[in-house]
């Protein structure tokens, strides 16, 4: 379980800004399990808490299978 935040950065033209800075906090939960000791699946769920000049997500689900080797 955790959290983070994403700040971008501002444009300035000839010295002004531009009020356009970009800004995410964000919440995620993941899971991983081994299958077998080389077969591992992980999922993920999230979704974005406050966005400021982008799109925000609602809801995040990543899926993951891996073949470590």
């Amino acid at each position: 379980m955790g959290g983070g935040y994403i700040n971008g950065g501002e444009n300035r033209v000839g010295g002004t800004d531009q009020n356009d800075r970009l800004s995410t906090t964000y919440i995620r939960m993941s899971a991983t399990h081994m299958l077998t000791p080389s077969i591992q699946v992980q999922a993920v769920i999230g979704r974005d808490v406050e966005v400021e000049q982008g799109f925000m997500e609602k809801s995040r689900l990543n899926l993951r299978l891996a073949k470590l080797f």
